[in-house]
Formats: C-alpha cells, sequence, structure tokens
C-alpha cells in the first residue's frame, strides 16, 4: 500500500514538473519582435505609458520632421501597430497554454448503501495520457506558431515604415509641386496683367489678350489643385503617425538625388528571400504543419488516453485504492481523416509560400526596373532639361533687353522653365517612392546612398530684370 501512496503522489507532481518547463515569452514578445526589426535597420520602441509618448512626440514636432521621425512617431500611435502588437501577445499565450498540461481531474463518488450495507465514498484523480505523452510536439507546434506571427507583427511593422516613408515622400513632393505652380501661376497673372495693358494700349488684338487670360486661368486652377494634394498627403500622413485631428507639424523641404548608384539587383534578389518577414513567417507555418502531421499519425492510434487513480473507502475502515487507464479504440475512427487532412495543409502551405516566392523575386525585378527607370528621369530633368531651360530664359532675357523679342516670349521662357522644373520635383518624389517600394520587397532597407546633389534651385517668381523690362515696355 504505501508503495502505490508513493507511485500516485509522483504522477500527481508529474504535471507541475512539466508546467515549470513552459512560461510566457518575456515582454509579449516585443524583445524577439525588437530581434528581427533591428536585423532590418528598424528599432521597435520601448513600451512606454501614454503620458512618456506623447511627450516624445512633442519633442520631435518641435523641429521640422525627417522620414526617420515620422516613422518613430507612427511605431509610438499608429492604430495597427498595436493590433500588430496585441497579435504576438496572443500568440505567446498560445505557446504558453501548449507548453502545459490540461489539468487534471477530480471526480467524487458516493454510494448509498441500506441498513444491510454501508455507504461506499470513492475519489478518482484522472490526467490526460495523450497530454503528458504529445507535450513536447504540441509546444513545438506552438512554438512555430509563435515564430511565425512574431514575423508577421514585425513585417506588419515594415508595411507600416514603408507607407509613412511613402506618405513622407509624397508630402514633400507635392509641397514642392503646390510651392512651383504657384510661382506658374504668378508668372501667368502677370502676362495677363501685361496684355491687359497692352490691349487697352492697342498693341495687341483681343484675341491675344483673350488667350493670355486662359492661360492665366489654367494656371490659377493648376495651383489651386496643388495645394488641395498637398493638403491630403499632409492629412494621409498625419493619420498614419496615429494623430487624430489635425496637428502642428512640419517636413524638410525638398527632397535629393543621391550622388552614388543603386545597388546592383543581383545583391538584392539574393538576401531578400531570407529577408522577407512574411516569407519567414510561411516557412515557420510549414515547420508547425510538418509536426502536426506527425502528431496526427501518432494520435491515429492513441487518441483520448487518460491515466487515473482511485481511492475507494466503505464502512468499517475498509479502503481500496488503484491505478486505472482508459484508451479510445479506433475501431470505427481510425484518424486517416486527420491524417489526410493534416498532409493536405501542409502541401497547401508549401504551394502557397512556393508561389509567394516567385511573386517575390518578379516583384523585385519590376521594382527594380521602376527605380531605375525613375532615376534616369530624375537626372534628365536635373542634368539637361532644367539647366537648358535655365539658359533660354537667360539668353531670351538679353534679346528683350535688345528689344529683339517681346516680353511674351520672356514669359512663354519663364514658365517653360518653371514647367521643367515642376516635372523634376514630380520625377524626384517618383525616384523615392520607387526605392522605398523595392527596400519593402527586399524585406529591410536598401545599402545606403549618399543623397548630396540637392533638387535645382526653384527659380524666383519674377527677377527684377524682368519686372523692370516689363515697365519698361507697357511705357514704350
Amino acid at each position: 500500500m504505501k508503495t502505490l501512496i508513493l507511485r500516485r503522489s509522483a504522477l500527481a507532481a508529474l504535471p507541475l514538473l512539466l508546467s515549470a518547463c513552459a512560461s510566457l515569452p518575456p515582454d509579449g514578445g516585443r524583445a524577439d519582435l525588437g530581434q528581427l526589426l533591428s536585423a532590418r535597420g528598424e528599432m521597435l520602441p520601448e513600451d512606454k505609458a501614454e503620458a512618456e509618448i506623447a511627450a516624445l512626440v512633442a519633442s520631435k514636432m518641435a523641429t521640422p520632421l525627417s522620414a526617420a521621425e515620422a516613422v518613430a512617431i507612427a511605431y509610438l500611435q499608429n492604430p495597427r501597430l498595436r493590433a500588430a502588437y496585441a497579435r504576438l501577445g496572443l500568440a505567446a499565450a498560445d505557446v504558453y497554454d501548449a507548453g502545459r498540461l490540461s489539468n487534471p481531474r477530480l471526480s467524487v463518488e458516493i454510494l448509498f448503501g441500506s441498513h444491510l450495507s454501508g455507504d461506499e465514498l470513492t475519489f478518482g484523480l484522472s490526467q490526460s495520457f495523450t497530454d503528458l505523452l504529445f507535450l513536447g510536439k504540441r509546444s513545438k507546434i506552438a512554438g512555430a506558431a509563435y515564430a511565425s506571427a512574431t514575423a508577421a507583427a514585425a513585417q506588419d511593422i515594415l508595411d507600416v515604415a514603408a507607407e509613412v516613408q511613402t506618405a513622407y515622400v509624397r508630402l514633400v513632393a507635392a509641397q514642392q509641386t503646390a510651392l512651383m505652380r504657384a510661382k506658374i501661376a504668378d508668372a501667368a497673372r502677370v502676362g495677363s496683367e501685361l496684355a491687359g495693358r497692352f490691349h487697352d494700349a492697342g498693341n495687341i488684338n483681343r484675341l491675344t489678350l483673350a488667350i493670355e487670360q486662359a492661360a492665366a486661368s489654367e494656371a490659377r486652377l493648376a495651383s489651386l489643385a496643388a495645394e488641395a494634394e498637398a493638403q491630403a498627403a499632409r492629412d494621409d500622413l498625419n493619420r498614419l503617425m496615429g494623430f487624430r485631428a489635425a496637428a502642428s507639424w512640419t517636413v524638410t523641404a525638398e527632397l535629393q538625388l543621391p550622388d552614388a548608384a543603386d545597388a546592383p539587383l543581383d545583391g538584392i534578389i539574393a538576401g531578400a528571400l531570407d529577408a522577407r518577414l512574411d516569407l519567414v513567417a510561411r516557412r515557420e507555418g510549414i515547420r508547425a504543419r510538418v509536426v502536426a502531421l506527425g502528431l496526427s499519425r501518432d494520435l491515429r492510434w492513441l487518441n483520448g488516453a487518460d491515466i487515473s487513480a482511485a481511492h475507494q473507502r466503505e464502512d468499517g475502515d475498509r479502503q481500496r485504492s488503484g491505478p486505472a487507464l482508459s484508451v479510445e479504440l479506433p475501431i470505427f475512427n481510425s484518424g486517416k481523416g486527420r491524417v489526410a487532412r493534416a498532409r493536405a495543409e501542409l502541401q497547401r502551405a508549401a504551394s502557397d509560400l512556393a508561389d509567394a516566392e516567385l511573386a517575390v523575386l518578379n516583384s523585385l525585378r519590376a521594382g527594380a526596373a521602376r527605380l531605375t527607370a525613375a532615376r534616369a528621369r530624375a537626372e534628365e530633368y536635373g542634368a539637361t532639361l532644367v539647366p537648358l531651360r535655365a539658359a533660354i530664359v537667360a539668353r531670351m532675357q538679353e534679346e528683350v533687353n535688345f528689344m529683339l523679342r517681346g516680353p511674351f516670349d520672356l514669359l512663354r521662357a519663364r514658365n517653360d522653365e518653371y514647367e521643367a522644373s515642376d516635372r523634376y520635383m514630380a520625377a524626384l518624389g517618383d525616384y523615392w517612392i520607387a526605392r522605398v517600394d523595392l527596400a519593402r520587397l527586399a524585406g529591410g532597407r536598401l545599402p545606403d546612398v549618399a543623397a548630396e546633389t540637392p533638387a535645382s534651385d526653384i527659380p524666383a517668381a519674377m527677377d527684377h530684370d524682368m519686372q523692370h523690362h516689363m515697365d519698361h515696355g507697357d511705357h514704350q
């Protein structure tokens, strides 16, 4: 009897010993998440109280925001990232639960006897033997699921970072475009006013006046549209940074084109399949399904097995104790369906991974082509067209000074220069957006390049010599 009691005690203590090996991941998994992000050039902020977050955001808003600072604010306030942290916490809880046995079940049975026979009292303690036997495999499945969830949460964070960077570039480009369109509208207004004075003096006909006035109206409409687009871009970035209402912040003034050439495509593709966290999440999901398939096979013949110990006490201080084992007999259902389902899920996950890898490779090539084309356009504008338009204005000014050309020719040349600078700004925006997209496709940051070449100086709305000549031409 003493031996039986010792074995029963050891059986009761075994779940406690095994459960002690499982614990919740620290910080709800944020440390693991931070490691994945730091390997890809992003830093996950520390978990802070609301007051600390507000103070930190206010300090960043005191000066013009860079793209990196806008991303840092989004990391602190964007609701989608908070949801990603919560999903990671759920996965961490699943790991904890999977690493522990189910709780033992205590049963009590009382049989009331007649006046000839006494009452019987039976105590039973049962534990799932299947949980005990396959605890390791269940822990592996949960661990792979947790790794997949961590990678997926990190990918969500990188996606939001890419969206913030894209919105930042669009805002800067939209502000530059709005400024340029305002200058174009100003030049067109001057031309329209000058045409009105020339018409009043009898130097031009009504048709020429209407043409100049229509051009001024179209330029004004384009300027208003550019202002609205800049405001929409600001609102988009404001939302991504997690501000509920319009906040007071500014961004840097202009975009720049890097001097150094972009990294070759071969080097980007080589590491993309390993760096892409969505692919990492899929691979971890496959690893979990491989273990799940093996578990399904094991459970075909041993499913629903329980071990228990019972203690019975009768009147007259008679007591009996002993162990028990119950096993589900696989007579009507041998578990072939579960095995087939697990095998099919594994095959589907492997096929999805192959399809995703193929899509990544093709998207990388397309993204690299867009980046190359955008850089070529920006270089052509900045190195050739914009300087040529500026030179034309300078030569036109000389001819106007010698009365070889009229002031309207100079106005058109100046407007062409503005238009070229406007398209140059748009090409710069396209380049940086293509660069952000390629970095996202590659699974992280691209190799850094020095952005030392500033955008071409925006031409003045109206220089002194031009205004002087217009006044002089009007007098003539």
